[in-house]
Order: C-alpha cells, then sequence, then structure tokens
C-alpha cells in the first residue's frame, strides 16, 4: 500500500496545483463584456470555471480524507466485506472504502429504494 499513499500523496500536489490554476483562470473571467454576445460567452467560461474549481476541490478532499484513512491499519479493505481493495481502485477512487462487489449491492439497493 506504500505504492498507493505515494501516489495519492502525488496526485494531491498535482490536485493543489490545478486548483491554483482554476483559481487564477476564475479570476481572469471578465465580466464586463461590451455586447450580449461577449456576455454570455464569458458567463459560460466563468461556470466552466466554477464546474472545475468545485470538481478539482472535491478531489483534493477526497485524497486528504484517503491519506487520512491510510494510516489506519484498514486502509485497503472493503469496510463490508474484508476484501482487499486492489491498488488501482484505490488510485481511481481515493474515497471508496468498497471493492468494486459491495459497492455494486450498494448501488443497487440505493436504486431500489430511490424508486
Amino acid at each position: 500500500m506504500e505504492s498507493v499513499v505515494s501516489s495519492l500523496k502525488r496526485e494531491l500536489e498535482i490536485t493543489f496545483n490545478r486548483i491554483d490554476l482554476a483559481k487564477a483562470e476564475l479570476k481572469n473571467v471578465d465580466l464586463n463584456a461590451t455586447d450580449e454576445g461577449d456576455q454570455s460567452g464569458i458567463a459560460e467560461q466563468r461556470l466552466q470555471a466554477e464546474a472545475t474549481l468545485k470538481r478539482l476541490t472535491k478531489r483534493k478532499i477526497d485524497l486528504e480524507h484517503a491519506l487520512e484513512r491510510s494510516k489506519s491499519p484498514l486502509f485497503g479493505n472493503c469496510e463490508d466485506c474484508d476484501a482487499e481493495i486492489p491498488e488501482k481502485r484505490l488510485l481511481a477512487f481515493p474515497s471508496t472504502t468498497c471493492c468494486v462487489a459491495c459497492q455494486s449491492v450498494r448501488e443497487a439497493r440505493q436504486r431500489h429504494y430511490a424508486a
């Protein structure tokens, strides 16, 4: 799991850099366009920049939580069945606490009760 922790730390650093870039992009969006066409285009750019920043912020939080959980001896084990969660899954979805099989069961239950 050391390689997962190292990868999570690298990904967190990259995410911090991307957040800084997204914040700079958001600041650079000029809302003082002179005609209506420019204003709608700029509004769209602002929405995209805000969405990017929101997504990156969520990723940062997920990575920070994963790094905190990595200190536990249970890190990397499914909280439902105790099976080992593959490293690739932990890297792709750092907030995951379940293996694919148990996550599928959870999602099926959610769909069942949502209907």
